[in-house]
């Protein structure tokens, strides 16, 4: 077991596909400030304590970020199943491990890779803005408490990775249900594949309304 999900752990992390979302995460986050950089540039005045946290905790929250994420937790590893299966390499690979032991690889490494690939994206941007800001930044007054930016920052990434490992294997799993070529045992053919994505949809319809209806309750 731990073979199958090491090997599956290190196909993800290495690959081309993981460093391109990374880096694409962090100049997502970057661009996304590029007005608060701008003026901490054109400021003739310290910049405010935590300005560079702050700077980031903000970009997380735009548009473009909500936009990009599925999409960049997905991209390092979301197709290597139907790869593998399209390749002819599972079967070069089952006689040697058994199909628990290759699917839990699979899974593992999928949800790792979409997570920590944001979860690092947002720590090389932070990094930046750091090296950035902090020399440009005040002193918090005396007696003045000062926010806990790193633990604030380990809480975002750690929400983040959840989400990243959540969208992997939600396209992971789709790609393996809408391939073009159903296994012969799924007896329901392309339109029974499209009623059990409506299904998820509907369910994810359902789970949006829930949690839109308590926040509206706050409001």
């Amino acid at each position: 077991m731990k073979r199958a999900i090491f090997a599956g752990l290190r196909q993800a992390i290495f690959s081309r596909g993981f460093i391109i979302s990374a880096a694409g995460t962090a100049l997502i986050l970057l661009l996304s400030s590029v007005q608060g950089i701008l003026s901490a540039f054109r400021s003739a005045e310290l910049l405010s304590p935590g300005y560079h946290s702050d700077l980031i905790m903000g970009a997380l929250s735009s548009d473009a970020m909500a936009l990009a994420l599925p999409i960049l937790a997905a991209l390092p590893y979301t197709a290597s199943f139907i790869d593998d299966v399209k390749s002819g390499f599972i079967k070069e690979y089952l006689p040697r491990t058994t199909v628990p032991r290759y699917i839990a690889g699979k899974a593992v490494g999928c949800a790792v890779s979409g997570g920590l690939v944001l979860s690092l994206g947002i720590f090389i941007a932070y990094g930046f803005a750091a090296l950035m800001f902090l020399p440009m930044e005040a002193y918090p007054k005396a007696g003045e408490s000062v926010p806990n930016y790193f633990g604030n920052l380990m809480e975002t990434a750690l929400m983040f990775f959840a989400s990243g490992a959540f969208w992997s294997l939600t396209g992971m799993t789709f790609a393996a249900l809408t391939d073009l070529n159903p296994s012969p045992r799924w007896v329901f053919g392309k339109i029974g594949v499209a009623v059990l994505l409506i299904e998820f949809s509907l369910l994810m319809a359902l789970a949006f309304a829930y949690a839109a209806k308590r926040r509206l309750e706050r409001i």
